[in-house]
Formats: structure tokens, C-alpha cells, sequence
């Protein structure tokens, strides 16, 4: 990202020739595998090419999630020492409130998404129940 360019003149830019478009089905919106989309949705507020100061991502790890998010004060020529990675582990109440805060101070607007990647990745970690086995009732058992 450029901080001699607008995020809107970037968008025009790279918004039909991005190389982490995904193709999709013709009537179904444009997907994205950009590292800091957190819905993977092509769109200019998701994008964290286009919003570099403000960028956001969240990883899973072996337990918990990983918050990367980029510094306020860090300076655009020094891009990889302008991250935070805040660890988030424990329970899910736990996880959602320490997202929140992480969330809150760089991206208020992607709460809500945020807060839903960091729920699904806690799904994804916890072992799937079997289904209990049904029983008959009544005299034909």
C-alpha cells in the first residue's frame, strides 16, 4: 500500500484484477483469499491491501487465535515491525472479550466479523459429538 495513494483510487485499481480473486458462481459475490480478510469477501472494506494502516487478520493456531493487527503509530516503510500479534487463548467468553479489545482500538467496524472468526475457529478446534444412538420405544422394542 501506497501513502502517497487513496484507498479509493487503489480500489479502482485492484478491484477486477487482484491476484487473491477466487472464482465463484456467475450471481454469487466475488470471493478473496487476501491474508487479512476476515469474511473473504472481495469488497473495499474487507480488503486489507486497500486499508494497509488499518489492516486486521486472525489465524488459528494449535489452541485458540491468533490477532495480528497493525500498529496506529507504525511507520509505512517499516511494514513487518508495524504488527501486533496478540495471542488469544482460554475460553470463549474470554476469547470474544480480548478480540473486542483488540478489535476495537484499530477496526470498530469489523466487530461483528471479527468476533465470528474467532468463534468459528474456536468450533473448528473442539472434537465433534456423535450423534446418540436412537432407541425404540414402546412394545416394539
Amino acid at each position: 500500500p501506497s501513502a502517497k495513494m487513496s484507498g479509493d483510487l487503489q480500489w479502482l485499481l485492484l478491484r477486477k484484477s487482484s491476484s487473491f480473486i477466487r472464482p465463484s458462481a456467475p450471481e454469487s459475490p466475488l470471493l478473496s483469499s487476501e491474508p487479512g480478510n476476515l469474511i473473504a469477501k472481495h469488497s473495499y472494506k474487507y480488503s486489507s491491501t486497500i486499508n494497509g494502516q488499518k489492516a486486521l487478520g486472525i489465524k488459528p493456531q494449535e489452541k485458540g487465535a491468533l490477532i495480528v493487527a497493525r500498529k496506529t503509530k507504525s511507520p509505512i516503510n517499516e511494514w513487518n515491525k508495524g504488527f501486533a500479534k496478540t495471542q488469544v487463548t482460554g475460553g470463549k467468553r474470554r476469547a470474544y472479550k480480548s478480540t473486542a479489545n483488540v478489535v476495537s482500538t484499530t477496526r470498530p467496524d469489523l466487530l461483528k466479523p471479527s468476533v465470528a472468526r474467532v468463534s468459528a475457529i474456536y468450533a473448528s478446534q473442539n472434537p465433534k459429538k456423535d450423534a446418540p444412538v436412537k432407541k425404540v420405544r414402546g412394545n416394539k422394542a
